[in-house]
């Protein structure tokens, strides 16, 4: 063993306490327990008047309704704009299928085809 390692063995090892020790830790946490419970809570400004304390509280329930209004109007907004998404792409689906129907109809053809107009469409409407 090195000569560092014996003398932090030394320093660093197990000690017992002094006989007195233990009583002297219970009595200063019982004056310690002692001081805090005969503590009062400070008094802030709204400690000592009920009529403030009503009136956080009462404001506090005004934030809180009024951000839930707020979130619920957001999400029926949301709600709205992916219904008109929806209605646009239909609306587009169906229209580029009535376009496609146009230009096969002016487009010229060789004699022998008809001008049928094709009843499926390449893309579904949902």
């Amino acid at each position: 063993m090195r000569p560092i390692e014996a003398e932090l063995r030394s320093v660093l090892g197990r000690k017992q306490p002094p006989k007195e020790f233990a009583e002297r830790v219970l009595a200063r946490a019982g004056r310690r327990s002692d001081a805090i419970a005969g503590r009062r809570l400070p008094a802030g400004w709204l400690g000592r008047n009920t009529i403030l304390r009503w009136a956080a509280v009462a404001a506090l329930a005004c934030l809180l309704v009024l951000g839930f209004a707020e979130y619920h109007q957001r999400r029926q907004g949301e709600r709205a704009k992916a219904r008109v998404i929806l209605a646009l792409r239909i609306a587009s689906s169906q229209l580029n299928g009535t376009l496609e129907d146009v230009v096969q109809m002016n487009t010229p053809r060789p004699k022998g085809q008809s001008r049928e107009r094709s009843l499926e469409r390449k893309e579904p409407l949902l």
